[in-house]
């Protein structure tokens, strides 16, 4: 019994001790200044055209700019298995995040998984195994600040770095108030495998009406979205290391 004991107790120190070793090396949030330029992305071949999609794509211009910067040991993980973890959309449900509005953690996704489409939004089941570059790619989720939505991903994948676009396809609602119409959020997840670590930035680019109280809302739940989506990444690495 006493054996039992210390195994479990050096396994919870070997989390505790990886989870350690991941930090975060950058943060940078914007709202309604003169220039609304990520400036956090790592330089890559791809990063230029992640971080300016939305805005060519779907002629946007961002009120809100929020980018965080992460670094975790890689321990020879592959941008192969990066790209799956991003991919696997339906370890997203369930995963928790800290709402300042409430002042305590709360579920983030109470509904997410991969569609066929944006019509008929049937479930599917992720795609983890085709090569992500030029992938496009339909996922649902039911936001606990925001309601039911309908994504659509764009992805990118180099032998060495691997990015999605996240772009709501449907409006987001906070306490039922119509406050962000459809297309203008996109979350950027990128990540990239150089000198033994995961470099792992996102980025959050929203325009949105500027209504009292509700802006705050927005605003502190899109970054607190950041902080959840890598903590998501980390545990999922952290099963496959």
């Amino acid at each position: 019994m006493k054996i039992k004991k210390i195994m479990i107790s050096i396994l919870c120190l070997f989390f505790l001790v990886s989870s350690i070793f991941a930090e975060k090396v950058g943060e940078n949030i914007l709202y309604k200044q003169e220039k609304m330029n990520p400036i956090l992305a790592p330089d890559s071949d791809i990063t230029k055209s992640v971080t300016e999609f939305w805005e060519k794509t779907y002629n946007k211009k961002p009120i809100f700019v929020a980018e965080m910067l992460y670094e975790i040991p890689s321990n020879g993980a592959s941008i192969k298995d990066v790209s799956k973890i991003l991919r696997s959309f339906s370890t997203m449900e369930g995963i928790e995040y800290y709402s300042n509005s409430r002042k305590k953690y709360d579920i983030l996704y109470n509904k997410c998984y991969t569609i066929s489409d944006l019509d008929t939004k049937t479930k599917i089941a992720d795609n983890v195994d085709d090569d992500a570059n030029g992938l496009k790619l339909y996922m649902l989720q039911n936001d606990n600040s925001f309601g039911e939505t309908p994504y659509e991903v764009t992805c990118w994948q180099s032998d060495s770095d691997v990015a999605l676009n996240v772009v709501s396809k449907g409006p987001l609602y906070v306490k039922f108030i119509k406050t962000v119409k459809p297309e203008d959020v996109c979350l950027t997840l990128y990540a990239k495998v150089a000198n033994e670590k995961i470099i792992m930035y996102i980025l959050a680019q929203a325009d949105f009406a500027s209504i009292p109280m509700i802006e705050t809302k927005i605003k502190d739940s899109l970054t607190a979205r950041i902080e959840a989506l890598f903590n998501w990444f980390e545990g999922q690495y952290n099963e496959i290391k």
